[in-house]
This record gives C-alpha cells, sequence and structure tokens, in this order.
C-alpha cells in the first residue's frame, strides 16, 4: 500500500507549528471523493435554493401588482359613488328628483361610457354643475316641452340656455 506523507503549517496564538501527516493513497483518496461528493450535494441545494427563491420573489410580486391593481379599483369606486351621492343630493336638494330620475341620469351615463363618449364619473361629476345651471326655469321649460325624466337626462349635457 502506498503511503503519502506530508506537512501541514498551522499558526497556532501567533506560534508557527508544522505538522506531518502521514496517509495511503486509497484512503487519502476516499476522502477527496465524498468532499466532492459533498460539494456536489451543497451546490445542488444552493440551486434549489435559488430557485425557491426566485418563485417566492415571483409570487411577491404578482401579489403585489394585485394589490396595486385591487388599491385602484377600490379608488375608482370611491370616486363614482362620490360622484353618484353628490349628484343624488343635487338632484333632490335643486329640483326634486326621484330616485328613478336619479337612476336614469347614472344609466345614461353608464350607457354613455360603454360607447366610449366619456366616463360616467366624469359625467355625474359635470351634471351637477349643470343641475344648478339649468335647475329653475330651464328645467321647468324643458320639462314642459318633453317630459320630465328625459330633461332630467338632458341635464347632463350644456345646452347653452
Amino acid at each position: 500500500m502506498a503511503e503519502v506523507k506530508f506537512n501541514i503549517k498551522i499558526n497556532i496564538d501567533g506560534k508557527e507549528k508544522v505538522v506531518g501527516v502521514t496517509t495511503d493513497v486509497k484512503r487519502l483518496g476516499e476522502e477527496l471523493g465524498t468532499a466532492r461528493t459533498r460539494a456536489d450535494r451543497f451546490r445542488q441545494d444552493l440551486i434549489k435554493w435559488n430557485q425557491a427563491t426566485t418563485a417566492i420573489q415571483t409570487v411577491s410580486q404578482s401579489i403585489n401588482q394585485v394589490t396595486a391593481a385591487l388599491a385602484d379599483l377600490t379608488r375608482a369606486n370611491a370616486t363614482q359613488v362620490e360622484a353618484e351621492t353628490k349628484l343624488a343630493t343635487n338632484m333632490r336638494n335643486t329640483m326634486d328628483a326621484t330616485d328613478g330620475e336619479v337612476e336614469a341620469i347614472k344609466r345614461l351615463c353608464a350607457a354613455q361610457q360603454e360607447l366610449g363618449v366619456i366616463g360616467d364619473e366624469v359625467q355625474l361629476a359635470g351634471a351637477q354643475g349643470e343641475t344648478y345651471q339649468l335647475s329653475v326655469v330651464s328645467h321647468n321649460t324643458i320639462k314642459g316641452m318633453l317630459g320630465r325624466e328625459f330633461s332630467i337626462c338632458l341635464i347632463n349635457f350644456p345646452l347653452g340656455i
């Protein structure tokens, strides 16, 4: 059996020591093979860890994107509800509008939004100003000529009256 002799220089507490080591070639080969196998396993474990970390980051980014989209939808809904509430209050206070008349305006605005004319929340906000502008004389004139529900729908548009 072949033996391998070598020295290892060790520094302990500032003192240098030389240690002589003797081993046989077969045993040295086995230990080196074991070390290589462990290093390969460690590398594979690191690759798996990296893949898992990447997957977690991807899921986290997706959750952040969904959260941002939901926040946008929540803000949009709050804007819509605010515009509808203000419109209903305004119409009731200035022209004694019924719930049906308020709903007719909302339906008209929603239909125009579907056609791509203008966003309904913009129209609802604008309709509040037009309601004041057309409130008494103009509303009564239009009501007499065209009928109440239709006149309520016209309030959404600047009529130049």
